[in-house]
């Protein structure tokens, strides 16, 4: 059974959190100065870390398998030297994937279009009486 803040509300009820791991009673409610000076800080920064960090990357254009490769490699290489956010990162990773994807199933297609037309010319099709 998961442990609850043994704080008791104005209406009655008990604080539904969970209690910090050395007490009985979590973040909100524990009288402790240092917790409170813990809290406190935290909530002063509170929207100020995940600010949006629009990086400005030229666009590219993703024609070929190498160009994919290469949009990948420069991702990976700005995310390791910390010039984008990683959910930035990420997004592009993940747009990147789809377009290789896309580039994979583009080039099955026209293979299979070509052994089609060479099966075609090389065979000719019988028709059954």
């Amino acid at each position: 059974m998961a442990r609850q803040c043994e704080e008791i509300l104005a209406d009655g009820e008990r604080c539904r959190c969970i209690p910090l791991r050395d007490s009985a009673r979590c973040i909100n409610h524990d009288p402790r100065p240092e917790i409170q000076a813990i809290k406190a800080e935290a909530m002063s920064k509170g929207g100020k870390v995940l600010k949006r960090v629009r990086p400005n990357l030229p666009p590219v254009e993703i024609k070929t398998v190498q160009d994919a490769i290469g949009a990948l490699n420069e991702t990976i290489n700005l995310l390791r030297k910390d010039k984008i956010p990683a959910r930035t990162g990420s997004a592009i990773i993940a747009g990147v994937s789809q377009i290789f994807k896309g580039l994979e199933y583009a080039e099955l297609n026209n293979r299979m279009e070509r052994l089609e037309k060479a099966v075609l010319e090389t065979r000719p099709i019988s028709r059954r009486v």
